[in-house]
């Protein structure tokens, strides 16, 4: 992302609510309070319907013209809140609220666009300790996923969270996938490779459903070939894992998925097993796969994929929907955690929880 980006980012999310403001014209005349709350429920399920098209199904039509409709998402997010408020105004002054309704919803706008903005921008640690009886020692841990270089935030702000992560000298770093995607530049992906490579401790790589471009053909083909990505990440030291299983202590191993995309992705009763009595962490993209992780029955699995669903209300959708968006889960004999991400997908925009990269701490019972 650089500044003609966001200049265009915004500029499109505030034309998109100049034009859904007015064409709320006749509807504002309307003192039926009946007509004004189906009005607003129509709005929420059609911002609604906008997230789930935009994040979670990404509709092929989003790929390459999707700022229109993410700006609308915004301008119904900035009416799903100022209505609201205006209601509650309109009860002591019927004429101030009427007079004042276009820079109210605006202020509101300009603050719900700068929110979600920032919160993309702001990567945030967020520290989890997990202990057990099968380790015989620490081991401290990073995990990053979801950077998707190029797509959502500044370079600035990447250099920034890896010169952070590069302090904390974890013992070493997981990267969860979808490190990049079918919008990232090859010089990005190389970039990006470059400076995971120097961290200066060992970096172990499982690839996500966007790394290889699988959807490049949406976009302006692919800015790089499957056989180039790989030998971009080993050629920079990084540890790729595909359904593999390495010992990083007498006890601690950690299993690699292959994504779910791939139809090369192992059953569970088809990968090695480590040695009875260690301590097994499990690193794979996706959350979703309940019949694996049981299967398989690591102690710890970590994911990202979800983006905690990055578009207000998505995380509250997967959750009620038993799809795991965020945070800690019991799965079987399986502690899961689910990364927020340290970025998003597609748009510099997060509604959801921050953008952050997991400090993990494993230590024995």
């Amino acid at each position: 992302m650089n500044i003609l980006n966001y200049i265009g980012w915004f500029s499109c999310s505030l034309l998109m609510y100049v034009l859904l403001y007015a064409v709320q014209a006749p509807l504002r005349k309307s003192e039926r309070n009946v007509v004004l709350l189906l009005v607003w429920v129509l709005k929420f399920l059609l911002m609604t319907a906008l997230a789930f098209a935009l994040i979670a199904f990404a509709a092929p039509v989003f790929w390459r013209y999707g700022y229109p409709f993410a700006a609308l998402y915004i301008a119904l997010l900035a009416e799903v809140l100022s209505d609201p408020l205006k209601a509650v105004l309109f009860r002591f002054s019927r004429n101030t609220v009427r007079k004042y309704s276009f820079p109210i919803s605006f202020a509101v706008m300009l603050a719900v666009l700068v929110y979600g903005t920032v919160n993309m921008e702001l990567v945030k640690p967020s520290y989890h300790v997990y202990t057990s009886p099968k380790l015989k020692r620490s081991y401290h841990i990073v995990f990053i996923s979801d950077l998707h270089i190029g797509s959502s935030q500044s370079t600035a702000v990447v250099e920034k969270a890896f010169s952070e992560i590069r302090d904390i000298h974890p013992d070493f770093i997981l990267l969860g996938g979808d490190i990049s995607d079918e919008k990232s530049k090859k010089e990005e992906m190389e970039w990006t490779y470059d400076q995971l490579g120097n961290m200066g401790v060992p970096v172990y790589y499982i690839y996500g459903n966007h790394d290889r471009q699988p959807r490049a053909s949406f976009m302006h083909g692919p800015a790089y070939t499957r056989q180039e990505l790989a030998d971009t990440i080993a050629g920079n030291g990084l540890i790729i894992l595909q359904d593999e299983l390495v010992r990083i202590g007498d006890d601690l191993y950690l299993l690699g998925r292959e994504d779910t995309s791939e139809l090369s992705r192992k059953r569970p009763e088809d990968l090695e097993k480590a040695p009875e009595g260690a301590y097994v962490l499990t690193v794979d993209h996706s959350p979703y796969e309940d019949e694996d992780i049981i299967a398989f029955g690591a102690d710890l699995q970590i994911s990202g994929h979800t983006h905690a669903g990055q578009f207000f209300p998505l995380r509250m959708i997967y959750d009620a929907l038993n799809f795991h968006a965020y945070g800690d889960y019991q799965i079987g004999p399986t502690n899961v955690l689910v990364s927020a991400g340290i970025s998003g997908w597609g748009y510099p925009y997060r509604t959801e929880a921050h953008s952050n990269y997991e400090v993990i701490e494993l230590r024995p019972e």
